[in-house]
């Protein structure tokens, strides 16, 4: 964390179907001014578990009553296609806690698609310290465990939960911990465990 804002690098696995891949992020929050901040992204990969580049930029708005509201865009290349996701979210600050929901909005023209997201986050001694859980349901453009194309997932019908672990161990290291589970369709009626 800079007085300019926070900057994170991470490297991403995934071995899915007998498919290894990894990908490469680059999180940037610049800081406006002490009610506005934006959230700026760039990952790279060279494997079909994730996509070939994505962007993200996301506007964040808070006001005086702890309530806090965002407007974002993520952008996804893949090899043969490109989709682009509209995010817009509300949260509210109660004591050391945060909760919010979210929806991803992709107004493709044959699989328009609509997530919704629901999360709790449990602040500890400081921000970058917290428990988090996430509940979902449909596909989204954030969720690094999926290997189909863009396409594809825009037709699943998925439910997830996921629980966060992140730990500040110096003012340079963050130290994050997830497990995601859930349910992803693959036909008409017919689900799988994930």
């Amino acid at each position: 964390d800079t007085k300019a804002g926070a900057f994170i690098a991470r490297v991403n696995y995934a071995n899915r179907y007998s498919i290894t891949g990894y990908q490469l992020e680059l999180d940037a929050y610049p800081k406006l001014n002490a009610k506005n901040y934006f959230y700026l992204n760039y990952g790279f990969s060279n494997s079909v578990v994730f996509p070939e580049n994505r962007f993200g930029a996301e506007w964040f708005h808070s006001f005086a009553n702890k309530m806090e509201v965002s407007a974002g865009v993520r952008l996804f290349f893949y090899e043969n296609t490109n989709v682009d996701f509209y995010s817009l979210m509300l949260g509210k600050y109660f004591k050391n806690n945060l909760f919010s929901i979210r929806t991803f909005i992709t107004p493709e023209q044959d699989f328009p698609s609509v997530t919704a997201m629901f999360e709790a986050r449990h602040f500890l001694p400081n921000p970058q310290n917290y428990l988090g859980l996430k509940l979902g349901a449909g596909s989204s453009p954030d969720e690094i465990r999926n290997i189909m194309n863009a396409t594809q997932r825009l037709q699943v019908n998925s439910q997830w939960l996921r629980t966060e672990f992140n730990h500040l161990l110096s003012s340079s290291w963050l130290f994050g911990l997830n497990f995601t589970a859930g349910r992803e369709e693959l036909t008409e009626s017919d689900y799988k465990i994930i």
